[in-house]
């Protein structure tokens, strides 16, 4: 997983991507009909577990996760546009020394529409 420049270790088998949209659902009493309206797509979140093996690492997720940036997100074959690190920055202890660390965080990508590394267009 990429972040920007930045290389991310994800734990692996820990990466939840989150889609939804709104919709409004009108229903008619009295009769068998509704109507349906599409209000757009919500932002997609990201969440998953960072490995950090050293400090310097979980420093620079700690920055990463407490900035305000927009950036893209590579995660294998296809990356998020413009996103921005979630509320969800949850650290603790990989190893009983402190040698590594487990950070579960969250981003928002604020363009929901995942993209293919190898063409950059759309995936859907």
């Amino acid at each position: 997983m990429t972040y920007g420049t930045n290389t991310l270790n994800e734990k692996v088998g820990t990466i939840k991507i989150i889609k939804s949209k709104t919709q409004l659902v009108r229903e008619y009493p009295g009769t068998d009909k509704s109507n349906y309206v599409n209000l757009g797509r919500k932002p997609t979140r990201i969440i998953c577990t960072l490995v950090a093996k050293s400090d310097t690492e979980r420093v620079l997720i700690e920055q990463i996760m407490h900035g305000e940036g927009n950036e893209n997100l590579v995660m294998h074959s296809f990356y998020y546009k413009t996103v921005r690190p979630g509320a969800v920055c949850d650290i603790s202890p990989a190893t009983p020394d402190f040698g590594a660390w487990f950070i579960n965080v969250e981003f928002i990508a604020q363009d929901p529409i995942p993209y293919s590394v190898s063409t950059d267009g759309a995936l859907y």
